[in-house]
C-alpha cells in the first residue's frame, strides 16, 4: 500500500501509464516483461472466486514458473530473471496508490464532445485522427513525409502514405492499414 504525495491518479491515468510502461520496455527479455505484466494483471484483477488470497497465489505461481525472483518479497522492489537480469517494477505499476482520485460520472444529459459511445474512451490518436477527417486539425506542410511501405500481400510497388513527422506509430501503422484495404 502506497500513497500519492507529488500526483493525483486517476483510474484512466493508471490504466494509461501502465500499458505504456509495458509497451515501451526494450531492455532484458520480452517474455520476462509479459510475464511480470500477466502476474500484475491477476493482482489487478483481484483473482477469481476460488482464490482466497485476491490472486497473490495465482501471480506467484506465474513468476515461478518464469525463474522469476523477488528478493524484497515485493513486486515494486524489482525483480530478477533466472539469469540475473534486473527488471525495475515503479511502485505506481504495481498496485493503486490509497488515495486514487475518483471521478464522478457524466450526466447522461452532458454531451460528449469526442463523438465516442458511452463508457467507450478514445485515445489522442484517435482524436487527431477524426480532427483529419474533417479538416479540423492544424497540419504544417513542413511536417509531412511521404513514407512507402511494401506489404506482404502486395506484389506492385509500395505503397505511399502521407504521414506528419508528429504522428506516433499507432497512427502510422492505421494509416497504412487503411490505404491499403488490407483487412485488420
Amino acid at each position: 500500500m502506497w500513497s500519492s504525495q507529488d500526483r493525483l491518479w486517476t483510474r484512466v491515468d493508471l490504466d494509461r501509464q501502465r500499458a505504456e510502461f509495458f509497451d515501451t520496455r526494450v531492455t532484458g527479455h520480452p517474455e520476462i516483461w509479459q510475464t511480470i505484466r500477466a502476474a500484475l494483471e491477476v493482482l489487478w484483477s483481484g483473482g477469481d472466486v476460488h482464490d482466497s488470497d485476491d490472486g497473490l497465489g495465482t501471480a506467484q505461481q506465474i513468476l515461478d514458473a518464469a525463474g522469476i525472483t523477488l528478493p524484497t518479497g515485493d513486486l515494486a522492489g524489482g525483480v530478477y530473471d533466472s539469469l540475473g537480469a534486473f527488471y525495475p517494477v515503479p511502485e505506481h505499476i504495481v498496485a493503486d496508490p490509497t488515495n486514487l482520485a475518483v471521478v464522478p460520472p457524466r450526466a447522461p444529459d452532458e454531451e460528449d464532445k469526442s463523438g465516442a459511445a458511452e463508457g467507450e474512451e478514445i485515445d489522442e490518436d484517435e482524436l487527431l485522427r477524426r480532427r483529419e477527417e474533417k479538416g479540423k486539425a492544424v497540419v504544417n506542410p513542413d511536417d509531412l513525409v511521404t513514407i512507402r511501405a511494401k506489404l506482404s500481400d502486395r506484389e506492385a510497388s509500395p505503397l505511399k502514405v502521407i504521414i506528419s513527422k508528429e504522428d506516433s506509430v499507432r497512427l502510422v501503422a492505421r494509416k497504412i492499414l487503411e490505404e491499403s484495404d488490407v483487412s485488420p
